[in-house]
């Protein structure tokens, strides 16, 4: 299943996460800052982001997820970003507010 984010008028669909059948979970994308700040703000959402420079692994084809450039791309500190531009921990998105008993 792929999910799409919502985007302004006349904008191409973005893509924003996929699931493969039958999982529980699925896979969200994760951009440089300056464009998840651009994203979240267009869209009114947080976006994923880290501040590393991923571009130097991103010159060839990986052979698997357990090749060198992945594991150097999964040490990378992702954050979100607010639509505002703040820059927030992961879990702060997911947090279900605790109701008042």
């Amino acid at each position: 299943m792929v999910r799409f984010a919502e985007r302004p008028s006349g904008s191409p669909e973005a893509l924003k996460a996929w699931f493969y059948p039958g999982a529980r979970w699925g896979d969200e994308f994760v951009y440089p800052h300056d464009e998840a700040a651009a994203l979240a703000k267009s869209n009114n959402e947080p976006v994923f982001s880290t501040r590393s420079d991923l571009s130097g692994y991103m010159t060839k084809p990986m052979k698997s997820d357990q090749d060198s450039d992945a594991n150097e791309m999964r040490k990378a500190p992702v954050k979100a970003v607010r639509p505002n531009g703040e820059e927030i921990e992961i879990l702060e998105i997911y947090q279900v507010p605790v109701s008042s008993r």
